[in-house]
């Protein structure tokens, strides 16, 4: 009876700071709302839009499902070592598909800017979506760890720093 009260405080506690990154990711976006629709015409905002669907498309390219398989692995094993050896290689996986992907991506500017955005697209903005997509590709090993560690706190600094930068960069 004992553990499952512990259980069931730990989880409540675990879901409270959970939560509470997802409210502040949600209440900040409705802060900002009126700037977006005083600044961003709507023709901006739809490219933003689709440049963040771009990137939505080529995630599993990159990640090539690593997040989800390492979670899986890490929970498996109780080995510190077999650990730290399952996130390295992981993260060596992901590095490699992330870079070809990017080193696809950079010189492509003029093409992808043709055929998905009809030449609307800014390169500054290429650039930004450039670096928030390699910035998201390895942050998203790096909860996952946390995550199957249950290192609560730690990745809510995690989503309020990712948060911060996401805010910066639009």
């Amino acid at each position: 009876y004992y553990i499952l009260i512990k259980q069931v405080k730990e989880l409540i506690k675990d879901s409270s700071i959970y939560g509470s990154t997802t409210i502040v990711s949600q209440l900040i976006g409705i802060i900002l709302l009126p700037f977006y629709t005083s600044e961003i015409t709507p023709k901006e905002y739809g490219l933003i839009y689709i440049i963040n669907l771009f990137g939505a498309f080529l995630k599993p390219f990159v990640s090539l499902g690593m997040p989800s398989s390492l979670f899986r692995y890490i929970l498996l094993s109780d080995d510190i070592h077999y650990q730290k050896k399952l996130f390295t290689n992981a993260f060596f996986i992901n590095s490699i598909s992330l870079t070809l992907i990017v080193i696809l991506l950079f010189p492509s500017f003029n093409i992808t800017n043709n055929l998905f955005f009809h030449n609307q697209l800014h390169y500054n903005y290429y650039l930004v979506f450039l670096v928030t997509f390699i910035f998201d590709n390895i942050n998203s090993l790096v909860i996952v760890l946390f995550r199957a560690k249950r290192k609560v706190v730690q990745l809510g600094v995690i989503n309020i720093f990712v948060l911060l930068v996401s805010v910066s960069t639009t």
